[in-house]
């Protein structure tokens, strides 16, 4: 639907159209939202089995630093894609509402918000990296005693 198409609709029209471009944003970001958990719970069911268990997975010491790093590792990378991904999805969303607006709304979006709330929006950020910090000292905690 092109602009002028969205202009020429009276404004319930334009509402249920921007409506259904909303939903599909809202549904993309939550559905994406449901997978974080999964990863992280198969990463951890993965590192006990493969380095806590030797009987079940004989692993040398060097395999079980190498797999346990490994998976160490796995956890901000796939936050940090999650975040990534829900971040392109919201700019996606926002630039085709825009479209069929005509203007700006990002700005006011900014201009709406409190200092916490801006604050509150950088949040995965600053946990993310927080996580990348602590799986870098892990990683050398790890590999400290070779």
């Amino acid at each position: 639907m092109e602009k002028q198409d969205f202009d020429s609709m009276d404004s319930d029209q334009q509402w249920k159209t921007l409506s259904t471009h909303l939903a599909d944003l809202k549904d993309s970001v939550r559905s994406r939202m449901g997978v974080l958990p999964q990863i992280a719970a198969l990463s951890a069911t993965l590192v006990v089995v493969a380095t806590l268990n030797k009987s079940l997975v004989p692993l040398s010491e060097i395999e079980a630093r190498v797999l346990l790093s490994l998976f160490l590792w796995l956890i901000p990378l796939t936050l940090h894609m999650y975040v990534y991904d829900l971040s392109t999805s919201e700019r996606r969303g926002i630039k085709s509402i825009e479209k069929f607006l005509g203007h700006n709304i990002s700005e006011e979006i900014s201009k709406n918000q409190s200092i916490l709330s801006k604050i509150i929006a950088y949040g995965p950020k600053i946990v993310i990296g927080i996580f990348y910090v602590v799986i870098f000292y892990l990683t050398l905690k790890i590999w400290a005693c070779v």
